[in-house]
């Protein structure tokens, strides 16, 4: 599975002095970050599109999910995320970006409390702008909304797995209610696994 996964890997990342930002990890997108003024406290972030770099690329460029690592407690970043597909009526109607501060399993999801301007440019390249203070060493994800990884998913199709398995117990003598199968669908070009999951009522199977 970790081989599947790297395949994922958006692997651009970029450092300015303290500051690194990346997005290399499951479902994390920027193609490039440019520092906007001399004290390093602005930063254009552009996203890459969807499949980008691939045969089967399209014109989807919103999504953006990016780490910044390295910056202290109190600092108070500026942020540009550009190249981004037409969103105004979503911002228009209070639209947030999330955050999330630290990489722990208590660390949670939330919208950004700073106010969000938007602006449209040339060949209607969409952009947001906010600022965000930091309220510690740790790091802080930033994502265009709530992300649900592939990785994640993963998991918990694992856990699925684990649970409804005869080897940790279940049985479907004592419970016949859930039907539950792991099978590989496919492979794509770079042999990758396209796993595919039943989950549903045994008597909805049968039937």
């Amino acid at each position: 599975m970790a081989e599947l996964l790297n395949l994922l890997i958006n692997n651009d990342d970029c450092t300015f002095g303290a500051l690194e930002f990346s997005s290399e990890f499951c479902s994390g997108n920027i193609a490039a970050v440019e520092q906007l003024d001399d004290a390093g406290t602005s930063f254009e972030l552009t996203t890459a599109a969807d499949c980008a770099g691939m045969a089967c690329v399209t014109g989807y460029r919103t999504w953006f999910y990016y780490v910044v690592r390295g910056a202290k407690k109190d600092l108070n970043l500026t942020m540009v995320v550009s190249n981004m597909n037409p969103q105004t009526k979503m911002f228009n109607q209070g639209m947030k970006p999330c955050y999330k501060v630290g990489d722990g399993p208590s660390a949670k999801w939330e919208r950004l409390p700073s106010d969000i301007s938007h602006s449209v440019g040339e060949g209607r390249i969409f952009e947001i702008k906010f600022r965000f203070r930091f309220s510690s060493d740790a790091p802080v994800y930033f994502a265009f909304c709530y992300p649900y990884s592939f990785e994640e998913t993963v998991k918990k199709c694992d856990a699925y797995a684990k649970l409804f398995s005869p080897a940790c117990g279940y049985s479907r003598a004592r419970d016949d209610s859930v039907y539950f199968e792991r099978e590989v669908l496919t492979t794509d070009s770079r042999h990758a696994l396209a796993p595919t999951h039943t989950h549903t009522h045994a008597c909805a199977h049968t039937n």
